[in-house]
């Protein structure tokens, strides 16, 4: 992970939402807590964590979606299995036969793009930038908790 916080830290200074003065101080406390940068970051308030989702997105080229309100119809839904959104915590954004669009928290997470394109086989598969919070509610908004099940 501290891989990829690094380059994450080095884009939220890209966007002016952090100096490197402040990083080098978080970065020495964090390191003293045993605890990421980024998440340290984010404790103190120096960043929000809306600012880490758009600099997730501007890292990868992606756009940020936001989740909150919109409605997913069944055959959206339908698109990935819930077992699959759940385990990588992804939710389908648009389904056409030639393809998927998919919001995804961390776009750098390889394992998990590459994984979604092997279960899914739909063709082109494009993703879009979500927040933790957003993801996790539409998740349990739409493909339930563990224990019920939903109903569209």
């Amino acid at each position: 992970m501290a891989l990829k916080d690094d380059y994450l830290i080095d884009t939220l200074a890209d966007m002016g939402l952090v100096t490197n003065s402040q990083i080098e101080e978080i970065r020495a406390e964090a390191e003293a807590a045993g605890q990421g940068v980024v998440d340290t970051m984010l404790a103190k308030k120096l960043v929000a964590p809306a600012d880490v989702t758009q600099a997730r997105a501007v890292q990868f080229g992606a756009a940020v979606v936001d989740l909150a309100g919109r409605k997913f119809d069944k055959e959206t839904l339908d698109a990935i299995p819930r077992h699959v959104a759940k385990r990588y915590r992804v939710m389908p954004l648009e389904v056409s036969d030639s393809g998927i669009i998919v919001a995804i928290t961390d776009p750098s997470d390889l394992d998990t793009i590459d994984s979604l394109q092997h279960l899914l086989k739909r063709g082109s598969f494009e993703y879009r930038v979500a927040s933790d919070e957003q993801i996790d509610a539409a998740l349990n908004r739409y493909y339930g908790t563990a224990e019920e099940t939903v109903e569209i």
